[in-house]
């Protein structure tokens, strides 16, 4: 299909830690390297049953702290029925 299936931007260590803050949901992965030095953003487009993330380096890594949060949906019932409304105007305009 032509999408890469992973890449990676160099980010240079501080006293031989890296900071990630990683940002996952259905369609994006956003991966901020140093409190966003580095950035790294994509569109994802893969089966609901895969529910993994796979993190790689060159050399040896330990993982010191991790802490997952699971996010709220954005779209309250409200948001969605408005966003149909709009969508309808636009379709039939």
């Amino acid at each position: 299909n032509g999408w890469t299936t992973a890449f990676g931007a160099p980010a240079a260590l501080v006293e031989g830690t890296l900071r990630l803050h990683i940002y996952v949901d259905e369609s994006s992965v956003e991966v901020l390297a140093r409190d966003g030095l580095a950035v790294l953003t994509a569109l994802t487009y893969v089966n609901s049953a895969n529910n993994g993330l796979v993190l790689f380096a060159d050399g040896t890594v330990t993982v010191k702290h991790l802490e997952i949060y699971a996010l709220e949906s954005i779209w309250t019932e409200e948001a969605v029925a408005g966003t149909q409304a709009i969508w309808d105007e636009v379709c039939l305009s």
